[in-house]
């Protein structure tokens, strides 16, 4: 299925992720990257596993953090409580990012990748895991 409209919830609002749980987009992305100051992020992981946790949705996604930043770890981490969630892994650079989220994290179903353009071109996906598209 083709996803159409995209909705990024802030995920250090409860009020937000409520509503974007109840969201008739076509995917709604929760978001633990931009929109979260830092001092926010493990608050921000907790209200999102609080709230997701006894939800189950096809088209809920976790954007974690950047894998250059601290926070990456211990949004897998946490999320990998989840019944079932996809993840979007952000400025993926090369087939390696994918691997090293792959290897830390148990549950996820899906991964959506968000390219940085120019690295795109020589990146080889070997791994087995379903991308969306």
């Amino acid at each position: 299925m083709r996803r159409l409209a995209y909705l990024f919830v802030p995920a250090n609002s409860e009020k937000m992720i409520e509503k974007g749980i109840h969201s008739k987009a076509d995917a709604i992305i929760f978001d633990l990257e931009d929109a979260v100051a830092h001092e926010e992020k493990q608050r921000a992981r907790d209200r999102l596993v609080n709230k997701l946790g006894s939800h189950r949705a096809e088209h809920f996604f976790v954007r974690i953090n950047d894998l250059a930043s601290e926070f990456w770890e211990a949004d897998v981490e946490a999320i990998d409580q989840l019944p079932e969630y996809r993840l979007v892994i952000p400025k993926v650079t090369c087939a390696k990012d994918i691997n090293i989220v792959e290897q830390r994290q148990r549950t996820v179903l899906k991964f959506c990748q968000s390219l940085k353009v120019p690295k795109a071109c020589g990146m080889s996906w070997r791994s087995p895991r379903p991308r969306l598209k």
